[in-house]
Parts: structure tokens; C-alpha cells; sequence
């Protein structure tokens, strides 16, 4: 049924290393334009203040 549940091919594994990149560099890079903390900031963030003083911190 369409090549589904077969092993990709050194190739493809390739593409879709790349494509996964491409993809977090340009949430990374929106992300840094519209001046927001991405999901490892926020969380190492919250973890070192805690909730209060959190919001104040950027």
C-alpha cells in the first residue's frame, strides 16, 4: 500500500533529517522575531524562578 512500513532509504532518511532542521531553524528564527522564548528557555526559566518573579525575567 504505497511503500508504507518499509525502511527509507539512506536518502530519504537524509531528507527528512534536513527537513526536520529546516523546520526548527524557522521556529527558532520566528520565534526570535516576535521576541518569545522558545519551549527550553521557558522551561529553564520557570524552573530557576519558579512561578513568582517568572514573568518578570526576559
Amino acid at each position: 500500500m504505497g511503500g508504507l512500513g518499509t525502511e527509507p532509504g539512506t536518502a530519504a532518511a537524509s531528507g527528512i533529517a534536513v527537513v526536520t532542521w529546516l523546520a526548527t531553524v524557522a521556529l527558532a528564527d520566528a520565534l526570535r522575531r516576535a521576541d518569545r522564548q522558545g519551549p527550553a528557555e521557558w522551561l529553564l526559566r520557570r524552573l530557576t524562578y519558579g512561578r513568582k518573579g517568572f514573568e518578570n525575567v526576559r
